[in-house]
């Protein structure tokens, strides 16, 4: 039997015949001025309960449901709401000090006076809450937004993310950390979108990519980097789109593959390389589709293959060699039974992708 008491008169408001009150039901119920400090309301049901002046000081109410639930001068100082759903909770003049609110849900909710100060906001849903000049916000928050400047850590002395906020947008240069102390990315938002040069880097403290930012958008010259220090890509974007002249390398720093894009698809002559070093396939694309000729080698460099390609089909006439360089082959696709032949074809080219 639990037995919840008034915290000004003493009298008994509720009895429930059972060992504690996780996921309890108090759904409608009167509650005001409870004593309910410090218990175990982790998944009750709250919903539409007057809470009015109650004390649920470092009660434990996680995952707890508050939907419109009535708690206006409340005593909540340290209390567990993580994952707590409070949608449209009256909580005017309620003291949350220290309170725990990490992934709760607060929309609609009424924070008129409310002291927030300290307060864990973490993840918190905050759409559409009413509050006003007496509301007091955690450090880092102006109205409900997060404001100033942001700091995460690993530990007591190792940040992992700082940054600053302007009315709930990122803005200014934000910083990431890896947790052996060496900087991971480092670059600066605009009204809440990545905005000029971005830098990262790999753990040994090797640049990975650095290259611009527009609206949020990769745009202009972009370059990537192993943990060797070698290229791996290098190119531009157009509105986060690769566009124009492209190379890519393999991780020994031969070249794999040179050509053009166009808004982000392969487009014009592109070439393929063997990390030998050896050229593997040369020919066009119109729009991702290969078009025109279109040439493979093996790679000791004999010639493999040879033909042409009209928007991805085969046709004319097509050549095959073996790696002694012995014609091996010939076929002609200009009927469309050889195209239908195709389309089911696994296909033996070099795909330089």
């Amino acid at each position: 039997m639990v037995t919840i008491k008034n915290k000004q008169t003493g009298e008994v408001v509720a009895e429930l015949d059972q060992a504690d009150l996780k996921k309890a039901n108090f759904t409608g119920s009167d509650l005001r001025h409870a004593d309910l400090s410090q218990c175990d309301l982790r998944e009750a049901y709250l919903v539409r309960t007057h809470l009015d002046g109650a004390d649920l000081c470092e009660a434990n109410c996680e995952k707890a449901h508050l939907i419109e639930a009535c708690l206006p001068g409340a005593d909540l100082t340290s209390t567990n709401l993580v994952g707590s759903d409070l949608r449209f909770a009256d909580l005017r003049d309620a003291n949350l000090t220290k309170a725990n609110l990490s992934g709760a849900d607060l929309t609609g909710a009424d924070l008129r006076g409310a002291n927030l100060g300290m307060a864990t906001l973490t993840n918190v849903t905050l759409v559409e809450v009413n509050s006003d000049e007496a509301t007091q916000w955690p450090i880092g928050y102006l109205n409900g937004s997060k404001h100033g400047l942001w700091t995460s850590w690993f530990n007591e002395d190792q940040k992992a993310i700082e940054g600053e906020y302007l009315h709930g947008k990122k803005v200014g240069i934000w910083t990431r950390w890896y947790e052996n102390g060496q900087v991971a990315m480092r670059g600066a938002y605009r009204d809440g979108k990545k905005q000029g040069e971005w830098i990262s880097w790999y753990t040994n403290g090797r640049r990975e990519m650095a290259g611009e930012y527009q609206n949020g958008q990769k745009h202009g010259h972009w370059t990537h980097w192993n943990q060797q220090g070698k290229k791996v890509s290098e190119g531009d974007f157009d509105s986060g789109h690769r566009h124009g002249y492209w190379e890519f390398w393999y991780d020994n720093g031969e070249k794999r593959m040179e050509g053009d894009y166009l808004d982000g698809v392969v487009h014009g002559k592109w070439s393929s390389w063997y990390d030998n070093g050896q050229l593997s396939a040369v020919g066009s694309y119109h729009r991702a589709q290969r078009h025109g000729k279109w040439t493979t080698w093996y790679p000791s460099g004999v010639k493999q293959s040879e033909g042409d390609y009209a928007y991805g089909i085969k046709e004319g006439l097509w050549k095959k060699w073996d790696e002694n360089g012995a014609e091996v082959a010939q076929e002609d696709f200009s009927s469309p039974l050889s195209n239908e032949a195709l389309l089911e074809d696994s296909g033996e080219d070099t795909n330089i992708f």
